[in-house]
């Protein structure tokens, strides 16, 4: 998946109507490959109008805000261990979040998901980045570095 693919898959959706939650641990290496690609989202103006939240390894402390945008879609930003190459990113279809093992974090994001359905959100789209390295340490690994700046060419 690349950027231009994903403005497509949105262009039904206003961007004021779109709420991108990263997750990830940033201080575990390819981890934070999922807060990485939100803030290169923001930093490159992609998306104007869209809120961002990140969320890092805590989704349920964010909830309450997410469900105050009144979003149309949320899109759930995370390292997936996918077994593909480490840096490639997929969109993950809602029925195989689960199976893939989307989110590494305290709360099973489908628990977030019914969370937010049952506040009137229907909406899900989930962006996995394969990682390379999850060990600690403050930085990318170089193919997924490669991996996010190729996403927006």
């Amino acid at each position: 998946m690349n950027f231009k693919e994903l403005q497509k898959k949105l262009s039904p959706i206003k961007n004021t109507k779109i709420v991108m939650v990263g997750l990830g641990n940033p201080m575990r290496q390819d981890d934070q490959s999922g807060l990485i690609l939100l803030e290169e989202i923001q930093k490159r103006k992609l998306l104007k109008g869209a809120k961002f939240v990140s969320a890092k390894t805590t989704p349920e402390n964010h909830l309450e805000k997410i469900v105050s945008l009144h979003p149309e879609i949320v899109i759930f930003v995370d390292t997936v261990k996918m077994q593909r190459a480490p840096g490639e990113i997929t969109n993950i279809p809602p029925t195989q979040v689960e199976s893939r093992g989307f989110s590494t974090h305290s709360y099973s994001i489908k628990l977030i998901e019914k969370y937010l359905r049952n506040e009137g959100i229907n909406n899900f789209m989930y962006i996995g980045i394969e990682p390379g390295e999850m060990g600690i340490g403050e930085s990318l690994t170089t193919p997924v570095k490669e991996g996010i700046d190729s996403f927006f060419n």
